[in-house]
């Protein structure tokens, strides 16, 4: 198994598109920062040039997280059906556990570093570009990411098994849409006629992200990861996905004829 890993991180750190990917994500959020600066430039008194606005951003939608990670394993991953290379893999001894097992793992590897060098642009550049604000907005931003992380693992779990399962890629990653985003959504829509659909709605990973209530007093952000009970079942909530998930994959994927 060892071998596979290393040759899918071969793969991957040798793959155009998830360094084009990062460099993409990298200019999108250093750009925020300095459109926030530009403004402050232009506009007399403008509020919002400051590090509690530029990570209160983020804070208040993590859920774009799960987003972007569907955007990273779809089109890395993704590839792999286009040359259907799973049957060489298999013919050559490695068990289809040690491949969902290794390309989760290189998975998550791949999606932190990303998520690590993005991060490092925009909080980079909001410091060096905005009026500080001080430690508690960041503190919150931090908090607010940190307790998305088991979230966006369930869901690329997900995305890596439904590509496994699906030969065509628009399909799994349709299919990835509607259970990742799309029926959170409505759940929470009918939710606030329903309770049934409300409660279940509290354990959805996109959901759980969007809960999140914002102070005009102190100017930040406050979500589900803000008491210990929320944060608590944010962790749950991943951890209970991402076991779901992989055995769905698992078992799905061990029945699968490759072609």
């Amino acid at each position: 198994m060892s071998n596979y890993i290393k040759s899918e991180f071969y793969r991957n750190i040798n793959s155009k598109s998830i360094w084009i990917l990062i460099g993409i994500f990298s200019m999108l959020i250093v750009l925020m920062n300095v459109v926030l600066a530009i403004s402050n430039q232009q506009i007399e008194n403008f509020p919002y040039a400051t590090t509690a606005f530029s990570f209160g951003m983020v804070s208040a939608d993590t859920s774009s997280l799960i987003f972007i990670t569907f955007i990273i394993v779809s089109i890395v991953f993704g590839d792999e059906n286009k040359h259907n290379t799973l049957k060489n893999v298999v013919s050559y001894g490695i068990t289809r556990k040690q491949i969902i097992l290794g390309k989760i793992i290189t998975a998550i590897f791949f999606s932190l570093v990303c998520l690590l060098i993005v991060l490092l642009f925009y909080i980079s550049s909001a410091y060096l570009l905005l009026q500080n604000s001080g430690i508690a907005a960041f503190h919150v931003f931090l908090i607010a990411i940190l307790s998305s992380l088991p979230s966006c693992v369930a869901v690329l779990i997900l995305i890596i098994a439904l590509f496994l399962i699906i030969d065509n890629s628009m399909t799994a990653s349709m299919i990835c849409f509607s259970i990742i985003i799309l029926i959170p959504t409505v759940f929470s829509l009918v939710g606030r006629k329903v309770e049934i659909f409300r409660q279940i709605c509290r354990w959805l990973p996109y959901c759980l992200l969007k809960e999140v209530d914002y102070s005009s007093i102190n100017n930040t952000y406050s979500g589900i990861w803000d008491t210990p009970e929320g944060l608590a079942r944010c962790i749950a909530a991943g951890i209970l996905w991402s076991l779901i998930f992989g055995a769905f994959g698992l078992i799905v994927f061990k029945k699968k004829e490759l072609k």
